[in-house]
């Protein structure tokens, strides 16, 4: 897009007509808002670092919105739109993962587990994990597990 808004302004540089000025004033327009737009998009790599180092804390919306300098609620909206999920189910996600490797790389309990991966009751990892994968922590730990 931009290097065809480009091309469109030199070109009309070298024209001789009465809409030279228009027409370089459109495409500039049109440069301008596609740099806008562009810049607006969202990556969310701040607040992916932020659960990368604290998925195992209690983790707030306010503290996620707060490392994007956003509202709550924009912070939200923005969020999904660009992940299509919201921050929780990101976070949620996140914990499942990590509660993933260390059923099949450790001997932890699921008791130590739940609690390490920032869940704040055995039951309620257990009922996520399930939801997330179909099945019981136990059991992905004896389908997937290295240890023996």
């Amino acid at each position: 897009v931009f290097i065809n808004l480009w091309e469109k302004i030199y070109n009309n540089i070298f024209e001789q007509d009465i809409n030279t000025a228009a027409k370089i004033n459109l495409c500039m327009h049109e440069l301008m808002t596609s740099l806008i737009i562009v810049n607006t998009k969202y990556d969310f790599e701040k607040v992916k670092a932020l659960i990368s180092l604290k998925y195992n804390e209690k983790l707030t919306l306010e503290e996620m919105a707060k490392s994007e300098s956003m509202s709550k609620y924009f912070f939200i909206r923005e969020f999904k739109s660009a992940l299509g999920i919201t921050p929780y189910e990101y976070l949620l996600n996140y914990r499942i993962g990590a509660a993933k490797q260390l059923l099949t790389s450790t001997l932890m309990t699921v008791d130590e587990i739940a609690l390490g991966c920032g869940f704040n009751s055995t039951s309620n990892f257990i009922k996520r994990f399930k939801r997330s994968l179909g099945m019981t922590p136990l059991l992905y730990r004896k389908k997937y597990s290295n240890i023996v």
